[in-house]
């Protein structure tokens, strides 16, 4: 497994890059925000909730419109993660396309980062195995799919050695998510960090507020569930230690509702 480069080195490298990503800024057409939303209108009217067969359809489309919907991600990959530390390991959880690493390219070459990227769309995951090898680091990544609370899920580092574990726009897609966190909070080492970005219910207003029950029930058309007890479950764990807690709320890309979201990075003790 590749390690970090010498401390020397790895100093001289980060004096010349200064958190370097990429010029990667994803745009899409009007029409292909249209068809992204009538694939979301079409997720709304399943009984039953596809999410593999949802994001199979988006394709190529994928990046564009949540490059508006999805904020402080950036935030979160440059500027909330220990880099600093230089880590050695880190598992993307719900990786999508892997359109959070190019936020962080520089800092992955400079650490030598192995990176792991889980997620249960192939579709999605074809397009970040396409990403990593144009950004030639096809050597340091893992593709895998399958489901972060599968525990005989094959190919991930052992348990309890992980350096980072990031977890962005996934939490509240998955229905299990208290195991899901349990799980992700496993292949931490004590001392790893976890860092989540995604949505949730604003903490100063109560859930019964209409605005707060008008969002949650748009997202939930699309099979993303607004819960206020992800950010209040993350601070009160005992074997986590909060280095940073944020909200903030942004307006939802064509529709007149605010979405609160917000980042939580913890070590683990």
């Amino acid at each position: 497994m590749p390690r970090c480069p010498p401390k020397a080195a790895t100093r001289a490298a980060f004096a010349n890059y200064q958190c370097a990503g990429t010029d990667y800024a994803p745009h899409n057409s009007l029409a292909d925000d249209a068809y992204i939303s009538y694939q979301m209108g079409l997720q709304a009217l399943r009984t039953n909730k596809d999410v593999v067969a949802f994001y199979k359809a988006q394709g190529s489309r994928y990046d564009g419109f949540r490059e508006l919907l999805l904020p402080n991600r950036e935030r979160l990959l440059r500027f909330s993660l220990p880099w600093h530390t230089m880590p050695a390991t880190w598992i993307s959880v719900g990786c999508g396309t892997a359109r959070d690493l190019e936020y962080v390219l520089g800092h992955v070459k400079a650490c030598g980062t192995r990176l792991w990227l889980l997620d249960l769309s192939v579709d999605l995951l074809a397009v970040a195995k396409l990403r990593v090898e144009k950004l030639g680091i096809a050597e340091q990544v893992t593709c895998l799919v399958g489901d972060v609370c599968d525990g005989s899920l094959q190919g991930l580092p052992p348990l309890g050695t992980v350096d980072v574990v990031t977890c962005s726009y996934c939490l509240t897609m998955i229905p299990p998510w208290r195991e899901a966190l349990d799980a992700m909070i496993r292949y931490l080492r004590v001392g790893g960090q976890l860092g989540i970005v995604d949505f949730t219910c604003r903490s100063d207003r109560p859930p019964s507020d209409w605005s707060q029950r008008l969002v949650r029930w748009w997202f939930s058309n699309d099979a993303v569930y607004l819960n206020g007890e992800h950010t209040a479950t993350l601070k009160a764990r005992p074997d986590l230690c909060t280095i940073w807690a944020h909200e903030s709320e942004k307006r939802v890309v064509y529709t007149p509702l605010h979405a609160t979201s917000y980042i939580f990075v913890g070590v683990k003790v």
